[in-house]
């Protein structure tokens, strides 16, 4: 059979998300270290500028961005955001380069959020308070095709679906001219759910089975909290900001479940099956975010860079001390963490362009860096595109509307079948939001 590897799922839940590549391990492009990478911002004009509009941001999504950019804020408002998306794949099984599989996974995520400037004798205080998603997890692997010769045929399909939704307070104060610092506490809860279906079939007579059919479910449910602290300098030609988050503290309920089915030759059948109900914690690292505005002729220019380091990431769970696991988490995944990830950085630039006093348009790009050693040049990045266009009706009502795209390409090994699957991702976000000003 080629069933060659077989894996603890505990060390497939806890450690696989992070250090390993595998169609078990569901590794997606956008988000590997699940629940951990690219949390991202709400609203049309943080999604046109690719979601890390440090200096730049002037509505609520600055709670997520920069809470110090809240302080320039000057009126009351409401807020709502729209968010529609599709994650697309094109998958290849290795040596097949006639047997491609496309799929699609469609989703929508809402938030909302209101912005009071108190009343104050010198310079700006500001309260904000929202609700909106951080992160989603929606992604699909579909692949088949033959191997051995055109003796064996795989399918491998996921379907995840899930989000992490944030409810964030927030506040910033001008203690100096010009100069804004802004704190959040952000509490986080969210899930996944994540289905695999692998199936072997022995097309040829081969082997002493004719098929093999794995089956796998792993939902794990989040709750967290940190805090996001910001620096803003604000001129009119120039901003200047920075954001520092402090480790995000996660706390994992994850129930889970295999089962699988060979049937062979002489029509006998083996089952089987495997469930889990693990609770453990993980801490995300620091992120540092900066980013230099510069106004001219009423265009705005903007270039920011995040970084963070993945190998700060921490996993803690006493499972491993309990004898009524036979499967046990390694303790040493901590420094499977170390030597497997490393330290980040992200490139994005902004256009703003204003026209007339009503309406502007803007534009950005950014480069994420995969956190993995070793990785071939072109699996090495991923690229963000966005174009937003935003207009005030009547002094009143703030509309705005951006269009996001994702691209990237990654190598997925399913360690079960000793295979690897060859995929390229897109995903395209639509987002609509709209403020209501008092």
């Amino acid at each position: 059979m080629l069933l060659l590897k077989r894996t603890s799922l505990v060390s497939i839940i806890c450690l696989g998300f992070i250090t390993s590549i595998s169609v078990a391990n569901a590794q997606s492009f956008e988000d590997a270290l699940r629940p951990f990478w690219y949390f991202r911002s709400f609203g049309a004009s943080s999604f046109a500028l690719t979601n890390n509009n440090t200096a730049t941001s002037k509505d609520i999504s600055s709670i997520s961005t920069n809470p110090a950019n809240l302080g320039i804020i000057q009126r009351p408002s409401a807020f709502l955001s729209f968010q529609y998306g599709l994650f697309s794949q094109n998958g290849k099984l290795e040596n097949n380069p006639d047997y491609i599989s496309d799929g699609n996974n469609y989703f929508r995520y809402d938030g909302f959020g209101f912005v009071y400037p108190v009343p104050v004798y010198q310079g700006s205080l500001v309260l904000a308070l929202s609700y909106a998603p951080t992160a989603q997890y929606n992604y699909i692997l579909k692949t088949d095709g033959f191997i051995n010769r055109d003796s064996v045929s795989l399918s491998h399909y996921i379907n995840e679906a899930g989000i992490m939704n944030s409810l964030q307070l927030g506040t910033s104060v001008e203690f100096k001219k010009n100069l804004f610092l802004g704190f959040s506490a952000n509490f986080y809860h969210g899930y996944r759910n994540y289905k695999y279906t692998g199936t072997d079939i022995d097309t040829e007579d081969i082997y002493t089975y004719s098929n093999y059919v794995r089956n796998e479910t792993i939902k794990p449910n989040y709750t967290g909290w940190n805090i996001n602290t910001g620096i803003l300098y604000h001129l009119p030609y120039l901003k200047f900001g920075l954001r520092i988050s402090s480790p995000l503290k996660l706390n994992v309920h994850e129930k889970s479940k295999i089962d699988s089915t060979t049937t062979f030759d002489n029509l006998t059948e083996l089952y089987g099956f495997k469930q889990y109900d693990l609770t453990y914690k993980t801490t995300f690292p620091t992120e540092i975010s900066a980013s230099l505005a510069l106004t001219l002729y009423d265009i705005t220019i903007a270039f920011d860079f995040a970084t963070r380091d993945w190998g700060n990431i921490n996993f803690r769970s006493n499972l491993y001390t309990d004898t009524t696991f036979t499967e046990k988490i390694d303790p040493g995944i901590n420094n499977d963490i170390r030597l497997n990830l490393k330290t980040t950085t992200d490139w994005g630039i902004g256009l703003i362009i204003p026209f007339w006093n009503t309406l502007s348009a803007q534009l950005g790009y950014r480069i994420l860096t995969r956190p993995y050693y070793n990785l071939p040049d072109n699996e090495k990045y991923i690229t963000l595109m966005g174009f937003g266009i935003e207009g005030i009706i009547e002094d009143q009502i703030v509309m705005g509307i951006s269009y996001q795209i994702s691209m990237g390409r990654q190598t997925i090994e399913n360690t079960y079948f000793g295979t690897y699957t060859t995929q390229l991702i897109q995903e395209h976000q639509l987002t609509v939001s709209t403020s209501l000003l008092f």
